[in-house]
Formats: structure tokens, sequence, C-alpha cells
């Protein structure tokens, strides 16, 4: 295992509509994104004060990665608060499932999230080692996380449920709550997670969003360069597709070569 590089992106720190943050770590073979959308819509009208509710983190060691992406409602303080202690308490040398599903539960220090506030996240979190090519992951919530690429079509790994987590309540965070998952990764393909701000650019209208089958004709143009297709999806994902408006709603994603 070599240094862990970490890359973590707030939507406090991303607020300008149209636009989108970019990070690479790990030789650029890890990178993620975030941003507010494209404009404010009468959806969003109700944050306006708290334009970018998103949150990403991603952390390489070469050897391995994890990512992980929040997408809070009510106020930015859930998906920001915990993805800050995850950065601080996860590595992508966590060996298994249960110890990744004992890191996330574990409660923050000082309770975690505005005394009062509302506020609750999904989650989506994946570890994928390298050499072996064993991955696993728990989802909490509609953010997604994908295999694309390669010879084979994109595959979803969890799906997606009405659930909602807050760091101030940890029992949220129980295992039999989220989604569990585990995979096998192969060289060529990319992993690849995202808040709805992609696959319902189109807000509330999945069908007109970036589908499967998007991603896969993007990763024919892009190939297996994490940060081209990061960039290219990002930018996809706000300006809608098959004639479709996009940028709808806050994005944030992160994509890992295997």
């Amino acid at each position: 295992m070599g240094d862990v590089e970490t890359a973590l992106l707030l939507g406090e720190e991303h607020t300008t509509y149209g636009e989108f943050g970019l990070r690479a770590i790990g030789g650029g073979r890890t990178v993620c994104a975030i941003g507010p959308g494209q404009v404010m819509t009468p959806q969003s009208a109700a944050a306006k004060f708290d334009p970018n509710e998103d949150a990403v983190l991603a952390m390489d060691d070469g050897d391995g990665v994890l990512l992980a992406v929040a997408d809070a409602h009510h106020g930015r303080h859930a998906s920001h608060d915990l993805l800050r202690s995850l950065a601080e308490r996860l590595s992508p040398d966590v060996p298994d499932l249960h110890a990744l599903s004992e890191a996330v539960a574990e409660p923050i220090e000082d309770g975690g999230t505005v005394p009062g506030s509302f506020s609750e996240t999904t989650l989506v979190v994946v570890v994928y080692e390298r050499r072996s090519r064993r991955g696993f992951g728990l989802s909490y919530g509609d953010s997604s996380a994908l295999l694309v690429g390669g010879n084979a079509p994109s595959l979803r790994l969890a799906e997606k449920r009405s659930v909602f987590v807050t760091p101030a309540r940890p029992d949220s965070l129980a295992r039999e709550r989220a989604v569990p998952f585990r995979f096998l990764g192969e060289p060529g393909r990319l992993l690849v997670t995202f808040t709805d701000g992609v696959d319902e650019c189109c807000y509330g209208r999945p069908k007109l969003s970036i589908r499967r089958s998007h991603l896969d004709a993007l990763f024919d143009v892009q190939g297996a360069d994490a940060e081209s297709y990061t960039r290219a999806l990002a930018q996809l994902a706000l300006d809608g597709v098959d004639s479709n408006p996009g940028g709808q709603d806050n994005l944030a994603l992160a994509v890992a070569a295997m």
C-alpha cells in the first residue's frame, strides 16, 4: 500500500450554476467532480440559500480505491458532516464489508449535523482492491454505483431505494438499512458512482435523463480514462440528453479506473 491521496469536494464550496469542480488523484486513476447544476429550478428554489447539498469523497493508495457520494436534503449539513467524518476514519484498505459497515455507522464525536437541522442524506460508499479485483460497498438511498465499459454493458451494483441517513442518528446508518453489495472488477472498466443529479439530470424524470445506455455510449467515446470520462459525464449531466434539459439538480460523481 502506498500513501493515501484524498479528494473531498463539498457542495458549499461549489455553488456557481453551470460549472463543476474536478479533482484527480492517484495519478489520474481516480477522479471526482461536483457542481450545483445548470440553473436554479422551481424544484431547487427552496434550497436557494444552500444551492449545493451534495458531497463527494475519493481516496486512492495505488493498490485500492474508496469512493463515496452523498446527496443531502433540507440543507447540506448531513452530507457534508458525514463525508468529512468518513474522510477521517476510512481508507482504501478497509478489509471487508463488515468492517466498512462498522466504520460508516460509528458515531461522530461532536454528534454531527447542526442541532435542530432536519438535514438527511443518501450515501453510496464503495471500496475496490485492484490486485484482487475484489470490491464491496453500501448504498443508502437513490445515489448510484455501477461498473461501466470493457466488453460488457454497464452493471448497476445496488438497487435504489427511498432511504435517508444522518450522522446525528448513527442507527440510521445500521447495516440492515443499507443495500450491501459485492463485485469483481475487470481491468479496462470504470467504477462509477454518482448522485441523482446525473440519472435525474432532468429533475424527477429518469426516463428523460442519463441512463445506462448513455453511460456506455460515453465510454465508447472516452474509453477507460477516468478523468476524461468524469469530465464528459459531468458536462452531459449539465447539458441533458436526447434534447431534454439537464442540470436541474446538484451533481456529484466519482470515477476510478480498475
